[in-house]
């Protein structure tokens, strides 16, 4: 009997150690970019109401030269996009997700495909560039504990193929990204040579509730040598199909 209940006794020390090292999942790439995008619960976004977001940007050594950005949002593909610098319209994009795909360049609109739209609009999103990871080609690499003011980070390499490689940090604690830090494209990789200019850093300082979502609210990146500032609005608004249909 004794040997029974020693045998038992095992059995259960060894199911528990299993039970254990089984549940121990280690730290990789899609994990924690899956943990930064439920930390964000963008999929909370209202369905009744137009998300309204207002950026301002500034430039710390030029501050007249201040950039605006308007975009509207309403699930699931309605979208309008429309940048000012110095009181002028400068480039927009809208869509109403079904048959509406159009961009603002050189002062008119005109029709574009919704592959185009899609692949051009996509920096306009609220939600960032690794909300739709999965479908828009990017690769993740797990890069590890760095330490960053001397607090260990995740690190992660993102790879498009529409736009330049970065390496982006977590924090460990609460699983937001911080910061990003762009890669520019090699001679062998021209196709990234269609990106936009590159940006040597992209900083998040701070989130901010809307909703039950946690958006940014205050940024900062530099490009070529020059640091901009970003601070962004959030507010619902009434539905208005004008903003995407006309």
């Amino acid at each position: 009997m004794k040997r029974l209940v020693l045998l038992l006794a095992l059995v259960g020390v060894t199911l528990t150690a299993f039970a254990q090292n089984h549940q121990y999942i280690p730290d990789t790439a899609t994990l924690i970019v899956d943990r930064y995008l439920r930390a964000l619960n963008v999929e909370a976004q209202k369905t009744d109401s137009m998300l309204y977001v207002e950026t301002v940007t500034v430039c710390r050594e030029h501050p007249g030269d201040t950039m605006f950005m308007k975009r509207w949002f309403l699930p699931p593909q309605c979208m309008r996009a429309e940048v000012f610098e110095k009181g002028r319209r400068v480039v927009g994009y809208r869509s109403n997700g079904k048959d509406v795909y159009r961009e603002f360049k050189k002062g008119k609109w005109s029709t574009i495909s919704p592959s185009e739209f899609l692949t051009l609009a996509s920096g306009y999103d609220f939600r960032g560039p690794l909300y739709n990871w999965r479908i828009n080609g990017i690769d993740l690499t797990y890069e590890g504990e760095w330490l960053f003011n001397n607090q260990p980070v995740y690190r992660v390499l993102v790879q498009d193929i529409f736009r330049y490689d970065r390496h982006y940090l977590f924090d460990k604690s609460n699983y937001l990204m911080f910061l990003a830090d762009e890669i520019p494209p090699t001679e062998e990789n021209a196709k990234r040579e269609q990106a936009a200019a590159p940006i040597e850093w992209r900083a998040i300082h701070e989130y901010l509730p809307v909703g039950e979502m946690l958006l940014p609210s205050v940024e900062s990146y530099q490009v070529n040598g020059e640091l901009f500032i970003v601070y962004h609005t959030y507010r619902y608004l009434p539905v208005d199909m004008r903003l995407f249909n006309k």
